[in-house]
């Protein structure tokens, strides 16, 4: 996934490069809170967002979210100041779960059709694929996935409380 992800964004020479540096760095004893201290300084909430969506997609490469991965993946999150409700929205979307359209939107299953209307439209605003148009090709299409998640979690709402 890393290095199909690499070539796709950087050609295969810079993915070989990287790659190589990647090794390294795995080697190396890092401080996880200093590392995520400065992305959390230099990238926006949106793109911090982005990045919590690509290590759900790295980790379940494998097709199994394991709970190690997930606890790491949770402890980033709180290091980049994502809010509970957007990383439960995101997790949602890989793990199988009859109320995942409910957290996909951030809302439980008792909430009202205006409150799921209501939550659709800020999940949609702040998922758009708009607010990550700097961003390369690679993180703009797991916006409109993630988007296009969004909106499928809508309409399955929608389909089970029979709203038109």
């Amino acid at each position: 996934f890393v290095k199909r992800f690499l070539v796709q964004n950087f050609g295969e020479a810079q993915a070989k490069e990287m790659l190589l540096l990647l090794r390294d760095l795995i080697k190396k004893q890092i401080n996880l809170t200093e590392v995520t201290t400065q992305i959390r300084e230099n990238m926006n909430y949106s793109s911090r967002i982005e990045l919590i969506n690509f290590l759900f997609n790295l980790a379940n490469a494998d097709g199994e979210l394991h709970p190690t991965e997930l606890s790491i993946i949770q402890k980033i999150a709180n290091d980049f100041l994502i809010s509970s409700n957007d990383f439960k929205s995101i997790k949602a979307m890989f793990i199988d779960d009859s109320d995942a359209p409910y957290k996909i939107l951030g809302i439980t299953p008792s909430a009202t059709n205006e409150e799921v209307k209501k939550a659709y439209r800020k999940m949609a605003m702040k998922f758009h694929p708009d607010k990550v148009s700097y961003l390369d090709e690679k993180m703009k299409k797991t916006a409109e996935e993630k988007f296009k998640k969004v909106n499928e979690a809508y309409r399955e709402i929608k389909k089970r409380r029979k709203i038109t």
